[in-house]
């Protein structure tokens, strides 16, 4: 380097070939145009620079190389050294029995089962893929393989497998309309030799599946069933007035099942014969009168039911009514209903309540005055008249946690903008003057109803600030593509987080989980 810390000539000419004095150099650090007679330098130097590269390349490649087989080699020994280390490993010391206790806790849960629907790469599968020792170990225990998960993509194989290595089994089937049916028929109708050792029986059921159930004789283990259909058909049927879309379940194997528990049967289907069964706790049904009331006759110890009439029947005369004194969990689709039962503990009820049904207030009045006192959580679904809800909230002294569920009020008549500007009035309206107590708020729109955030985060800003109660949670939830709030609204429902209120905005994917339980529906999952 020179004294103003510039390359010395020399080593500028080591650099690219070219001497700094050269003519070559000024037209390197120039834009002067060459002469005629310097062209042949200019060639060379480039020729002479495409050789000195080419070694340069051939050297590098070389390097490179070496250093993958280096890298190669290293990797291998680490690999090597690991097998080495591993030979100290506690596994290898560790008793089956607390090896077989970790592959219980290794199991995958129902609910991820049921978003994944990959069961053969889930324990208990993936044990027996590490070594002889774990594969031992895991098919010598019949727990490890007693739920038996199976879709379209589990073969015949799989399952022969699995039920060779368990003894109760727990079945979740989940028929597809949408994939070839006779591979899932073979797979049910082999399923249906092992009945006598289901204990639990979950099926979503499709077209192809249906007439299979009749094979079904002997079920002498199961304690809980139920039955759905693979597609919704327009909503949810449970609670629809369209007798057209139930497709009628035969269940009469179940007259072998001594110690039923639970049974459920929804979701575009129907019983209309159940046979004697008096050792229920809970159930969910989409059934005639006639058959709910004979269920509910004959088990007067149920913790939990559902009752969805269908059809729409002409109501017989009250008659006799019906005990049941262990009931905490209600669920009804018609208020009527109601006149034929007697409840003194309940601590959670649900009623499908339609924008016409004013008239039904003397049987609530009749029915809420027996569980007023214990009635904690009420949820009021369909399209809830504002004189109605406030009536019931009222009543329920002991109330402290309130869900409304909307369903569309096109259903029952109105258009949508003077049907749902009514609800929505009136939903303002029943929200504003909740009683003091309550301390839990959900709201959930199970349709496409229009929805104003402004206005709900109105609400909850005057009910919060007023100071008047002592509400904690608050919850809202949408079935499908939710509205987009204003950035004001979002600040101001922010704001009443800081200051401390609970609130939760339940994603689409999550709706049903959030309704379930208020609906009486076991998640089986």
């Amino acid at each position: 380097m020179d004294v103003d810390g510039h390359p010395s000539p020399d080593v500028v000419k080591n650099l690219n070939g070219v001497d700094p004095e050269s003519k070559l150099h000024i037209l390197l650090h120039s834009n002067q145009p060459p002469d005629c007679c310097q062209f042949p330098a200019i060639r060379d130097a480039i020729s002479s620079i495409d050789g000195r590269l080419e070694l340069l390349d051939g050297e590098i490649s070389t390097l490179r190389h070496r250093l993958a087989q280096l890298e190669e080699d290293r990797d291998a020994l680490s690999r090597s050294r690991n097998q080495h280390v591993g030979i100290f490993s506690p596994l290898r010391r560790m008793p089956p029995e607390t090896l077989g206790e970790i592959f219980t806790w290794a199991l995958p849960s129902l609910a991820d089962l049921h978003k994944r629907k990959s069961f053969i790469k889930q324990s208990p599968w993936v044990l027996t893929h590490v070594c002889s020792q774990w594969r031992a170990i895991a098919i010598s225990m019949p727990s490890l393989w007693s739920v038996v998960c199976v879709d379209c993509n589990y073969s015949l194989a799989a399952a022969e497998a699995q039920i060779s290595r368990a003894q109760r089994l727990k079945i979740h089937f989940y028929g597809s309309e949408e994939r070839e049916a006779r591979p899932q028929v073979r797979l049910l109708r082999f399923l249906i030799q092992h009945s006598a050792r289901w204990e639990e029986l979950y099926i979503q059921l499709t077209e192809g599946l249906l007439p299979l159930l009749p094979s079904i004789r002997n079920v002498p283990s199961l304690r809980r069933v139920a039955f759905e259909w693979d597609k919704d058909e327009g909503g949810d049927s449970d609670d629809e007035d369209d007798d057209n879309a139930a497709r009628s379940v035969v269940v009469d194997y179940l007259r072998t099942a001594c110690h039923l528990s639970d049974l459920m049967v929804c979701r575009q289907l129907s019983v209309h014969f159940l046979p004697p069964i008096n050792q229920l706790t809970r159930y969910h049904a989409h059934a005639p009168w006639d058959t709910h009331r004979g269920i509910l006759s004959a088990n007067l110890a149920l913790v939990e039911a559902h009752i969805n009439v269908y059809p729409y029947p002409v109501w017989p005369a009250t008659g006799q009514v019906i005990q049941l004194s262990q009931l905490r969990r209600l669920y009804v689709s018609h208020a009527e209903v109601l006149q034929y039962l007697q409840v003194a503990i309940l601590e959670q009820f649900t009623l499908y309540l339609r924008w016409h049904e004013m008239y039904l207030i003397p049987a609530l009045d009749r029915f809420v005055a027996d569980t007023s006192s214990t009635v904690r959580r009420l949820c009021l679904r369909g399209l809830p008249h504002e004189a109605l809800a406030s009536k019931l909230m009222n009543r329920c002294t002991s109330l402290i946690e309130l869900a409304i569920i909307i369903v569309g009020g096109d259903r029952y008549g109105f258009d949508e903008d003077s049907g749902h500007a009514t609800v929505a009035n009136d939903l303002v309206e029943l929200i504003t003057y909740l009683p003091s107590q309550i301390t839990g708020l959900h709201l959930t729109f199970e349709d496409k109803s229009p929805f104003d955030y402004g206005l709900w985060a109105d609400v909850l800003e005057s009910r919060w600030r007023m100071g008047q109660g002592s509400l904690r949670v608050a919850t809202l939830c949408f079935n499908g593509r939710r509205p987009k709030p204003e950035p004001g609204t979002l600040e101001k429902l922010g704001s009443l987080r800081e200051s401390g209120l609970d609130y939760k905005l339940v994603k689409s994917a999550d709706w049903w989980d959030h309704v379930a339980p208020w609906m009486c529906c076991p998640l089986w999952y």
